[in-house]
């Protein structure tokens, strides 16, 4: 058999293995199957494609067929039992009255500005221009680029081509000024000091599209690439569509990937999870900070019934290390399994980001994942010793003082966990440690 037969045999054993874990009601084999049936009645075909035993090979003949739409699968056409069905029932079939148009403007509007960054972004790629070569030398993959839909504000792009765009809702606005404040109120564009004047939010920027839980883009994140800028990142200011504390970046695809793997991998910001899908890990999403806010819980709670584990890799310095530790308290308390990708061992940089371009691999930073009652552990010892290479009995005794304050932490099992990690790693022998403790 030559590499392929090998490879096919292989993806044969999965599926059959698959199969088993379904009849016998694995939790993990029954949660893929279920997300696989929600991303294909919602014709999510990329979220099928990450989702298939084999996505190289899914989305290789998804490619290949000559589709001119996303409405049906490749094999069915016209045919297909999905659009039939939505087409009997979904109301966006139906022509919509002015107050649903009125709903859908916002939306409209920021997907326009959407595409606009798109097309800007692949316009510059053509002559090799300074947005496609910084997203390159952040080992941005042009595959990557497109299924975040990527963009550039390049030379205001975005507030020339929807400024001069009024023609296209006039129906919806008496005159172009009330368009122009619609804009404004979108965050798409901001108003100038003098009266009547307007710029261009993203100017200059990479931008990112940020969406809520059903895909639909509410606002952007963008990266200067100006040398001196006022501010580096620039999120849109908070509108009637985007609240930051109620939005988790990139929920909308890694939803599907968390029920699989029952596991949902939360960083601090977006550049953070357009880095772990170029490394291959899927079920990642961005606070956009280091706050866990109580709507990002619901979000959570709304995958698999809220028995989801809860992964924190927020970056590795020192606001970072401390806000995972403050709301692992907060998290275990609430009754939420959390784990920790402790990067810190790793010696790479700071955020994912770093790690990409470092080289690390996806099974590197599996590696690095402790549970959170560990963490906590070792982000005390860290903090209390100070660059010490030892603890003395006092730091002991005040380290463990200090965990098992917390509730939900304070058990016979973490205390004898307590005393293997003493032991293991500072050479302490378990009577000293008891007899410390």
């Amino acid at each position: 058999p030559d590499l392929n037969d090998v490879r096919e045999g292989v993806v044969a054993a999965r599926i059959a293995g698959h199969a088993a874990d379904v009849a016998k009601g694995l939790p993990q084999a029954v949660a893929q199957d279920l997300a696989m049936a929600k991303a294909r009645k919602k014709l999510d075909w990329e979220a099928q494609m990450e989702l298939a035993i084999d996505p190289q090979k899914a989305r290789a003949i998804r490619n290949a067929k000559n589709k001119s739409t996303d409405e049906y699968c490749s094999m069915c056409g016209d045919y297909c039992a999905v659009k039939i069905i939505g087409e009997y029932l979904d109301d966006k079939k139906k022509k919509k009255s002015p107050q649903e148009v009125m709903q859908d403007l916002p939306y409209n509007l920021l997907n326009d500005a959407k595409n606009i960054g798109v097309e800007t972004l692949n316009e510059d790629r053509k002559s090799h221009g300074v947005a496609s070569r910084y997203l390159a030398s952040r080992g941005i993959s042009e595959d990557t680029i497109k299924f975040f839909d990527i963009g550039y504000d390049g030379n205001a792009a975005i507030q020339k081509s929807l400024m001069a765009n009024y023609n296209k809702y006039r129906q919806l606005f008496p005159n172009n000024t009330e368009y122009i404040e619609k804009l404004y109120e979108l965050g798409i564009v901001g108003k100038s000091s003098t009266p009547g004047q307007y710029y261009d939010v993203q100017y200059q920027r990479v931008i990112i599209p940020i969406k809520d839980k059903n895909g639909k883009t509410v606002a952007f994140g963008g990266r200067s690439l100006e040398n001196n800028p006022r501010a580096k990142y620039l999120n849109t200011k908070t509108t009637e569509l985007f609240k930051k504390a109620e939005i988790l970046f990139n929920y909308d695809k890694a939803k599907y990937k968390c029920s699989a793997e029952n596991e949902i991998i939360l960083v601090e910001g977006y550049f953070d999870v357009v880095s772990a899908h170029e490394m291959g890990i899927d079920n990642v999403v961005g606070a956009m900070g280091v706050a866990v806010t109580d709507e990002h819980l619901e979000l959570i709670n709304e995958i698999n019934d809220g028995r989801c584990t809860i992964t924190l890799c927020f970056d590795n310095d020192t606001t970072g290390r401390a806000k995972m530790a403050e709301n692992i308290e907060r998290l275990m308390s609430m009754g939420y399994e959390v784990n920790v990708l402790d990067t810190s061992v790793l010696n790479k940089g700071k955020d994912m980001n770093d790690f990409l371009c470092a080289g690390v691999s996806k099974e590197q930073l599996k590696e690095c994942k402790i549970t959170a009652v560990e963490y906590l552990f070792r982000y005390s010892f860290e903090k209390l010793l100070n660059g010490k290479s030892q603890p003395s009995v006092d730091d002991v005794l005040n380290v463990y003082n200090e965990v098992f304050s917390i509730n939900i932490v304070n058990n016979s099992l973490n205390e004898q966990r307590f005393i293997e990690y003493v032991t293991n790693n500072y050479g302490l022998t378990e009577s000293k440690v008891k007899d410390i403790i």
